[in-house]
Parts: structure tokens; sequence; C-alpha cells
């Protein structure tokens, strides 16, 4: 987390899980799709810079994600007993997708990418499990990550290999006035790879490959970020 400092201040000390969640997790992500917003996180860094601790977490530290789906049950239940939350986790190896709850399906062809005039961007075929407690949020979680490619290198012992998102997707109904009303919303919480450099990484053969696709997908998507944010993009202009 960076902050505006005064000139020749001492550092600000970093923040702890609890005050990343607090700040970023709690208010924008989650009280964005409770009010009805699709919302998004993108760990975004260097390999071994802690990306993947932030999102998730350990047992005796939780990260974001552990965060978030525990408040979820608690404040969204307490708003509606009739919410309804799906789990998918979605991971991109070497530009190919993998379904990270379903990996030994046999598909009549690869996973791709969709964008619906209604639904927007999405995934087709790509498992959802219904889900009516944090618990089984951490189950599903726990189940993807234990297959999702990961390697070492001599900057990261435990390297991700693949970006890795894990989507929620929250049905909760409210009353307004007299009328009853659904708000249904997208969690988008993702994983992504660390850049990283071949001299520094001593990657060769297919860790080399695998860390040219993971630069080349986050150029990509730094230059997709830049042009939205610019302002320049108006209307049905595709980026």
């Amino acid at each position: 987390m960076a902050s505006a400092q005064p000139a020749g201040a001492a550092p600000a000390p970093p923040a702890d899980q609890q005050q990343v969640y607090e700040t970023i997790g709690r208010d924008y992500l989650l009280g964005s799709a409770l009010a009805g917003y699709n919302s998004g996180l993108f760990a975004y860094g260097q390999t071994g810079s802690g990306k993947t601790f932030t999102v998730l977490g350990s047992d005796r530290d939780p990260g974001i994600v552990p965060r978030l789906t525990r408040d979820l049950f608690e404040q969204g239940g307490a708003a509606s007993s009739e919410m309804r939350v799906s789990a998918s986790f979605l991971e991109i190896y070497n530009e190919t997708l993998k379904d990270l709850l379903n990996p030994a399906l046999q598909r009549r062809k690869p996973l791709y990418v969709h964008q619906h005039p209604q639904l927007g961007v999405y995934v087709p075929h790509l498992t959802e499990e219904a889900v009516i407690s944090h618990d089984e949020c951490m189950a599903l979680l726990d189940f993807g990550s234990k297959i999702r490619a990961t390697s070492q290198t001599n900057m990261n012992g435990t390297s991700s290999r693949s970006h890795a998102l894990f989507i929620l997707r929250i049905t909760l109904p409210v009353q307004d006035g007299a009328h009853r009303k659904i708000r249904s919303s997208t969690l988008n919480l993702i994983d992504l790879a660390g850049s990283e450099r071949v001299k520094k990484s001593g990657a060769a053969g297919q860790r080399m490959r695998e860390g040219q696709n993971i630069n080349s997908s986050l150029s990509v998507l730094g230059q997709v970020i830049s042009k939205l944010a610019d302002g320049k993009v108006r209307g049905s202009k595709h980026v």
C-alpha cells in the first residue's frame, strides 16, 4: 500500500493484513458487491513480492479473500436470508484457461472468454458451485489452490506460474419501499502471477516459457488499464 509522505518524513510502517482488508476489501469490494455493483481486485507486482499472501494469507493471518467471504455471509446473510452465492475458480496458464474446481473434466473444446450484451464478460461452462458459508468458500479455494501451477525459481521458492481468478456471483433480494428488487453482482478476486526477469529468476525451458507468457500478459493488461484510465475510450470502442 503506497501513501503520500511529506519530504523527509519517516516511512510509514507496513500495513498488516487486517489494515489492507479494511482499506480496500471491506468497504470498496464487499460494500460495492452488496450494493449491486460488480467489483474486482488485482494483486499485481514482481514475483516474490507477497501478492498471494496478501490475497489468501495463512491460517494464522488470513488475507483479503478469507476475510471478505466471512464478512460476506455475515453482512449479506443479515441483510437477507435469501442471499445466494456461487463460486468459480479459473486459472490462466500459458494463455490457456483451466477450471480449478473441475480439472479432470474432459471437454469437447477448451474454455474460452465470451462477451455477452447482458451478462458481460464470462467463461461459458466454467464450474459454478453454490456456497452457503465462509467454510464452503474456503474449501473450494483450498481445493483449487492445491492444483494451481507453481514452481521454484531463484526469485521465489513457490512462484505462481499462472494467473488465478476466484469469482463470486452474488444475488441479494432487497425491499425498496413497496417493491422487491434483486441485486446481482460479481466479485472478481485475482491473484496475478508475478513479473520476472529471466537473468534473475534463472528460468530455463518450460519455466522460461511460463515467464515469457506471464510477462506478455501483464504487459497487455497494463496497456488496457492505461487506455481505460486515460478517459479517451468512449461508447462502444473496444480496448
